[in-house]
């Protein structure tokens, strides 16, 4: 790359459109080949933003939730009980570490298939060697699989079975890998990048899981090759978040005892209820597809969209200024 850019570096050309009504498009997506969301959000696994409540009313509004890994084996099977009591979906976290095995065991008994081998760098041997133990193991499982931000950190893991795989090493509000390690790349060079795996791998999913402020940079990360978006910040001041108002990385003393902490702890705007949180970001999302003359995601992917990279001004011209 001679420049890797942002979402604030870029704005999408508008095209011509024939759609009578943004009511008309559809915002559905595969999280998996063949396994659909009515629409392309996902809540992060993280504790200050996805608890068993919020999973089951995002499931309810069309979108998912991960549980995050932060607790005993025990908490994450009772979570997830709870939302499978409901009869909502939602996926479950899983690390590397020595309680891995077991965590995997215990969610599968309890009924869970959809897995998130969420590691902050992904693309690790680790991660590759569970992949492959537990596709083998466990019959009917789907996974999730990342972090990473290159073509070959997709590939590989493509390669080791992951149905979906989550992109982003370091544009999350509470996240300051970079500043800690200086490794990272910016979010809309790594879905571009990371999108090119689905010539390899055409049934491969792709998440942007970072740096999304509002609907325009979801239907941005749309437009550059991703499946769906995973967001935390967005809501962890609703009135359903575990901590309404408060916010904090996976990687922060909060969460676990780190010498070198790459996440922060804050507090954030109350937001109200999900529902209408949701719904902002679904009507933006349907208006960005408008924009681009595309009835749906899968047209998005399909349509050939010009973009340019702003300057400053042009980013003091974009927001408002009363």
């Amino acid at each position: 790359m001679d420049k890797a850019l942002s979402f604030d570096d870029v704005l999408l050309v508008p095209m011509r459109s024939d759609i009578y009504s943004r009511k008309d498009i559809s915002i559905s997506t595969e999280l998996f080949s063949g396994y659909s969301l009515r629409i392309p959000i996902i809540s992060a696994n993280m504790p200050s933003v996805t608890g068993p409540k919020l999973a089951v009313k995002m499931w309810n509004l069309g979108g998912l939730s991960i549980l995050h890994r932060f607790n005993t084996v025990y908490e994450a099977v009772r979570e997830y009980s709870f939302v499978k009591s409901y009869g909502a979906f939602c996926g479950v976290s899983l690390g590397v570490g020595d309680d891995t095995d077991e965590r995997m065991d215990r969610l599968y008994e309890a009924g869970a298939r959809f897995f998130c081998l969420d590691v902050a760098h992904g693309h690790h041997d680790r991660v590759v060697e569970k992949l492959n133990k537990y596709k083998s193991m466990y019959p009917g499982v789907s996974f999730i699989a990342g972090n990473v931000a290159t073509y070959l950190g997709c590939y590989d893991l493509a390669e080791a079975g992951a149905d979906a795989i989550k992109i982003g090493i370091g544009p999350g509000a509470a996240c300051t890998t970079r500043e800690v390690t200086g490794f990272g790349v910016p979010q809309v060079s790594a879905i571009m990048e990371c999108s090119l795996v689905k010539k390899d791998f055409p049934e491969v999913r792709l998440i942007a899981d970072g740096g999304i402020k509002n609907s325009g940079d979801i239907v941005k990360a749309l437009a550059f090759g991703a499946d769906s978006v995973m967001v935390g910040r967005l809501l962890a001041g609703v009135d359903e978040a575990p901590f309404p108002g408060e916010y904090f990385g996976n990687a922060s003393s909060k969460v676990r005892d780190y010498r070198a902490p790459e996440g922060v702890h804050g507090t954030i705007e109350r937001s109200g209820n999900l529902e209408d949180v949701i719904k902002n970001l679904t009507w933006g999302i349907k208006s960005g597809l408008s924009y681009a003359g595309c009835n749906s995601i899968y047209d998005l992917h399909e349509t050939d969209i010009d973009y340019v990279i702003t300057s400053s001004q042009s980013m003091l011209e974009t927001r408002t200024r009363i």
